[in-house]
């Protein structure tokens, strides 16, 4: 059904073959719910504005609506309901799919939470990259901070927030450390800083990726808190948390033992990411109590978190 769905996921507008209505049909996801809102000239109309109808034809949402039952209409998991004089809105819950989705069926409804995982974009050469994600302001939403170097002249902050510029953000000495506050949107970057021209990582974030250059980055989440709880398991030594937000760390980020099983929390931007748990260093499952799951370029699957 999912690769079915990746005909909904554009939304077309093109001048009206019915009188004054314009054929429109649209798709998006809020939340765990999927919504098809479209007017009734798209009902068993080709129109490219109606794709996102194309797999209800056998469905006969004409008579089902000229019927008025629309409130009480199911099929396979999908409700019908009327919102306007001639707009009708299609619904169904994420966790009605099919749970595996095959990794060429991207959504498109947002790109911003259904293309590749917000740390993987560029390696994809993803080209939806914000102009400028990060300024220095005052009050900024995170500070940087690197203590000791009393004796250097000159101390540059740079990443992959700011393209890697060299000269753009320099840093301010305030008694034994360098400190910067820069206003930054949600995402995962790398920085690193640059002392009298010297690059090193920073010494204070134990978060690395290795660059081109076989030496590393160190690594900056902008986003919010998630919890992420592994029921059962309660023999495991250990349980650590992996995934696309840290390039599938083989140590990942340890998780606490509960009363009843094991909890870790992550700090993630919006967008979508995949994940697994590592038990006892070695064993790598997906999250049996998320239905969300995708196959990756390599056909594995991994469970799939969604940050709003």
């Amino acid at each position: 059904m999912f690769k079915n769905l990746l005909l909904f996921f554009v939304v077309f507008q093109v001048p009206s073959l019915f009188g004054q209505q314009v054929p429109y049909s649209q798709c998006e996801i809020n939340g765990e719910d999927v919504f098809i809102k479209f007017n009734e000239t798209c009902i068993n109309s080709d129109d490219e504005a109606c794709m996102a109808l194309a797999e209800f034809k056998h469905y006969d949402l004409a008579a089902v609506i000229k019927s008025g039952m629309v409130t009480l209409w199911e099929k396979d998991g999908w409700t019908l309901q009327k919102t306007g004089a001639n707009t009708y809105q299609l619904h169904k819950k994420l966790m009605h799919f099919d749970k595996t989705f095959d990794f060429e069926d991207k959504f498109k409804i947002d790109i911003s939470y259904w293309n590749y995982p917000v740390s993987e974009r560029s390696k994809q050469g993803s080209s939806d990259i914000v102009d400028e994600p990060a300024k220095v302001h005052i009050n900024g939403n995170v500070e940087f901070k690197l203590k000791g170097r009393s004796n250097a002249k000159q101390v540059i902050l740079s990443g992959s927030f700011n393209d890697w510029n060299e000269q753009s953000i320099k840093m301010f000495r305030v008694g034994d450390e360098w400190k910067i506050r820069l206003k930054i949107t949600p995402g995962i970057y790398e920085y690193k800083f640059i002392v009298d021209g010297e690059w090193m990582t920073d010494p204070a974030n134990p978060y690395t990726v290795q660059n081109q250059h076989f030496t590393f980055n160190s690594i900056l989440v902008v986003g919010r808190e998630e919890q992420f709880i592994l029921k059962g398991y309660k023999d495991a030594k250990t349980v650590a948390l992996s995934g696309s937000f840290n390039n599938w760390d083989p140590k990942g980020v340890r998780a606490f033992k509960t009363k009843d099983g094991w909890k870790v929390t992550q700090k993630l931007p919006p967008g979508k990411h995949y994940y697994k748990f590592i038990i006892d260093e070695h064993n790598w499952i997906i999250d049996p109590a998320n239905e969300l799951q995708e196959r990756d370029e390599e056909s594995n699957i991994n469970s799939v978190i969604i940050v709003h």
